[in-house]
């Protein structure tokens, strides 16, 4: 069963839930049921995606894989290093700082607030401490959800 075909099936139960028989087209519970789990497919394979940053960028505040530039050099050659973090980014104006940013921050005239740097941040699981990235992301996808067998 391809997608196009899912979403068919699925919005056939649309109008079953609703109970508009005019436009039910007689698909079973197991088709439904097919339907369902070809899109859960579907949409969990779409986020196992890297992302360029030059093409879109995350929500701001949701918390992605980010796959960050860090570049070394020594001795006159560059050497490429690259790391993935769990990370969100932040535009300018964005996250308001109440005290909680340790480092420069971002004021804004108009609103009379000061905001956290625009930016990638470290976002850490357990610790209240997001450090501000100092490379620049090139990649980023979104962190999959595990789904269980039943």
């Amino acid at each position: 069963m391809n997608a196009s075909k899912a979403l068919e099936i699925l919005e056939d139960l649309k109008h079953v839930l609703f109970q508009d028989f005019t436009k039910w087209r007689g698909y079973s519970r197991r088709d439904f049921s097919k339907a369902i789990e070809e899109l859960e497919v579907l949409e969990a394979s779409k986020s196992c995606v890297w992302i360029s940053t030059d093409d879109e960028m995350p929500k701001a505040g949701q918390i992605v894989f980010a796959y960050m530039e860090n570049n070394v050099e020594l001795a006159e050659k560059v050497f490429e290093f690259h790391d993935v973090i769990r990370a969100v980014y932040y535009p300018k104006f964005h996250m308001e700082c109440n005290g909680d940013f340790d480092g420069d921050v971002d004021y804004d005239e108009e609103k009379d607030e000061y905001y956290w740097p625009e930016g990638w941040y470290e976002w850490n699981a357990v610790e209240d401490t997001h450090w501000l990235a100092t490379k620049k992301a090139k990649l980023w996808m979104h962190i999959p959800v595990p789904k269980a067998k039943s």
